[in-house]
């Protein structure tokens, strides 16, 4: 609903008290029942009802809000202009500085310039292009707007009433001085309530929407609270927001945990934002390898959903694991199995860093009860923030097709396929029924979209120690060299990546002792005065 209206000194015209009330009132009962077609705010405009629309809708009939027809719809301009409309109707491409026109709707390069009507790009609202250093510039702008009258492309002329004076049949004149705002230069006529200013003067901003309101007094409408707007601090966890009133508000929501924000400190690596205005998710130290493990123990509380822990995520849902007393490896803490993956949102990682080598993950699961394991995963995730598998990567235990049996696969998006599973290692007869394994995969660093993968499965004996040898071993060399197989690129170009883990409750077994572990091609001793490892 409109809250307030503009009022503005107009050059040449006395302001007076009643500015911006007089014939254009708060609206009350005349707007009942008026919703301006879900695009506009209901005015009271000389006691009755008048729709100010939203950018890209006209009023219609008073109270209604018609979306603009766009005759630039569909035309790219081959990438390099931007289509224009004359006044006519004739839609051209006002190209690039380099390009001209062929045809009215695409642009192509200009050969090396040598004089200025090699740079002509075939428009003539746009002003006259110059040839500089053998490089065409672009246009020197609107001929017609300093005179307030209105470009016609189509007759390579400018068009309008505008001569500085109110002449007999005129409402009001844009000519210079400009003190008309919302004058029509073709007819020297008020715009009609609702309409765009065409002297710019009612110019919109971020968290307000302004049209004319009426002969020459603008009005303000305020766009709808939580739209995007200008950040001031981009790599801070707070996201700015239009907050409904007009005014863009820095801090009206927490960025999300994929953001990365600054914490002004180098040696705990990239900075991501908690999801609850915090800076304090990091890479970790970029000059050491770091491992971490997590038991369940410290922190966690029999019957506590894991996604309620601040480390970790599990799509908040009631889906995920719990905590369980006893449940666990050697009849510790552990998790019973839930429904989604869950993630350990703590540790992210960066693959796209230059000294990045090798992640480690690593988690001991139970068997069923009939000897199979089902999506038992480790690996990674692109999105914190969602337990859609098609953003995971990584190996799982499966019992897969029947005719199959029990194996090691990948686990990845390939091209116009999800969640597509390359077998790695056969496990058909060595597993044993309701037995604790430790399942490691380690991925390594091959090229920035590539990895070599090499996983193993040990028993776990009653103290939950490896049993060695390995029941199981494969490795994949080179994803790249899969062909049609090889994994999506997302997996490996995102900004950031998160452990993830999961156990599926398809088939009963707990799970226990996660561990991820970040090895780095380089090492040294972070300086924090430098920002250099030495």
């Amino acid at each position: 609903m409109l809250r307030r209206f503009a009022c503005l000194l107009v050059v040449g015209l006395a302001v007076s008290s009643a500015c911006g009330r007089q014939g254009f009132d708060e609206p009350e009962t005349v707007c009942r029942g008026v919703d301006c077609d879900g695009h506009g705010a209901c005015v009271s405009l000389n006691d009755a009802p008048w729709c100010v629309c939203d950018p890209g809708f006209h009023n219609q009939d008073g109270i209604g809000c018609a979306a603009d027809s766009d005759p630039c719809a569909g035309i790219d301009c081959s990438e390099h202009g931007t289509c224009a409309v004359a006044v006519d109707g004739t839609v051209l491409c006002a190209c690039d500085a380099g390009y001209q026109n062929d045809g009215p709707t695409s642009c192509v390069p200009y050969a090396v310039c040598t004089q200025d009507i090699d740079c002509d790009d075939g428009l003539y609202c746009n002003g006259s292009e110059t040839c500089q250093e053998g490089s065409c510039r672009p246009g020197s702008g609107d001929p017609c707007r300093a005179a307030g009258l209105i470009c016609d492309e189509g007759s390579d002329a400018c068009t309008g009433c505008g001569n500085g004076v109110v002449d007999e049949d005129e409402h009001c004149d844009p000519g210079q001085p400009r003190s008309d705002n919302c004058c029509d230069p073709r007819t020297c006529t008020w715009v009609a309530p609702g309409s765009t200013d065409p002297q710019g003067v009612c110019a919109p901003t971020e968290c307000q929407s302004n049209a004319c309101g009426g002969a020459s007094r603008c009005a303000a409408q305020n766009v709808t609270a939580g739209t995007q707007c200008t950040d001031s601090s981009p790599d801070d966890c707070l996201d700015a927001q239009c907050d409904g009133s007009g005014s863009c508000d820095q801090a009206y929501d927490f960025e999300g945990r994929t953001h990365v924000c600054d914490d002004g400190l180098y040696c705990n690596g990239v900075d991501l934002c908690d999801g609850s205005g915090g800076c304090t998710l990091h890479t970790g130290d970029p000059c050491q390898s770091s491992a971490y493990l997590e038991t369940f123990e410290a922190g966690f509380s029999p019957g506590d959903e894991l996604g309620d822990h601040p480390d970790w995520y599990d799509g908040d849902d009631d889906l995920g694991p719990q905590v369980g007393s006893g449940v666990g490896c050697a009849g510790s803490v552990g998790l019973t199995p839930g429904r989604w993956i869950f993630i350990w949102t703590a540790h992210p990682f960066d693959w796209k860093a230059p000294n990045f080598k090798r992640v480690i993950l690593e988690m001991d699961f139970e068997s069923q009860f009939d000897g199979r394991f089902d999506d038992d995963r480790v690996g990674w995730t692109i999105d914190c923030e969602s337990t859609d598998t098609s953003n995971v990567f990584g190996v799982q235990l499966d019992p897969g097709p029947f005719e199959l049996g029990l194996q090691i696969e990948g686990y990845w998006d390939i091209e116009d396929e999800e969640d597509y599973r390359p077998e790695i290692a056969d496990l058909m007869g060595s597993i044993s029924a309701q037995t604790w394994y430790r399942l490691r995969a380690e991925i390594s660093k091959r090229s920035a979209v590539s990895a070599r993968i090499d996983v193993m499965l040990w028993e776990l004996d009653a103290s939950c120690e490896i049993i060695e040898p390995p029941v199981a071993s494969g490795s994949i060399a080179d994803t790249a060299a899969l062909g049609a197989d090889e994994p999506d690129g997302k997996y490996f170009t995102s900004g950031a990546m998160w452990p993830v883990f999961k156990n599926f409750s398809g088939r009963q077994g707990e799970v226990d002792n996660a561990r991820v572990e970040f090895i780095l091609d380089s090492s040294g001793v972070c300086n924090e005065d430098s920002d250099a490892c030495e």
